[in-house]
């Protein structure tokens, strides 16, 4: 559809310099984690992190959705009751999810205002997805499977299910980060930011 948004080579380029320099606070290059240890981290710095919780009953979306608020720094996680729980145990949709918040901060979309950033699924003829309905979305769902997948996710032939199911994630995101990382518009993409890098000369 006309209207979808689109991710280029240039910008997904920038989104993974942007993600692997907040990675590297996180883990090694080829390490995985859970996105439970990311967030609990976080908020024993209560002054800048917070998270509250909500009950989602018995409805099924509702459980899957997330979602982040930010203001002059400071951010405050909503989430589902069972969801910090269900990352900790290594189910991939909370941890996805959990990724996809934590990306909205690293990409810096609060900073024009207290916003709500949220993730949530989509039900549809073939079941629930997670349809990214504006660009601040479509970009957050690159960036959270770069953050969890890290350096694999460039592995020439790289199977995407492995690789989601040791990164706790998302197999469908994977397949598609995948697709577009190892594109040779994007691979030229990062060799130009590599090399718009100013030298220092000691």
């Amino acid at each position: 559809m006309a209207n979808e948004p689109t991710l280029g080579a240039n910008r997904a380029a920038e989104i993974s310099r942007e993600v692997f320099w907040y990675r590297g606070y996180v883990a090694e290059p080829r390490q995985y984690f859970k996105m439970s240890d990311v967030i609990e981290d976080a908020l024993r710095d209560g002054d800048v992190f917070r998270l509250r919780e909500f009950d989602p009953g018995d409805d099924l979306l509702k459980r899957r959705k997330a979602g982040v608020v930010g203001f002059a720094g400071k951010y405050s996680f909503i989430l589902p009751k069972g969801m910090m729980e269900g990352a900790r145990e290594g189910q991939k949709e909370d941890n996805y999810a959990l990724a996809h918040e934590w990306c909205h901060i690293i990409l810096g979309h609060h900073e024009s205002g207290a916003v709500v950033k949220n993730y949530q699924l989509f039900q549809t003829e073939s079941g629930n997805v997670n349809r990214p309905p504006t660009q601040e979305e479509l970009e957050t769902n690159f960036a959270a499977t770069l953050f969890q997948c890290g350096e694999a996710i460039f592995d020439k032939g790289v199977d995407p299910v492995r690789l989601g199911n040791r990164a706790f994630t998302n197999i469908s995101e994977v397949r598609k980060v995948t697709r577009i990382c190892q594109t040779s518009s994007f691979q030229e993409a990062v060799d130009k930011l590599i090399a718009s890098r100013p030298r220092v000369v000691l």
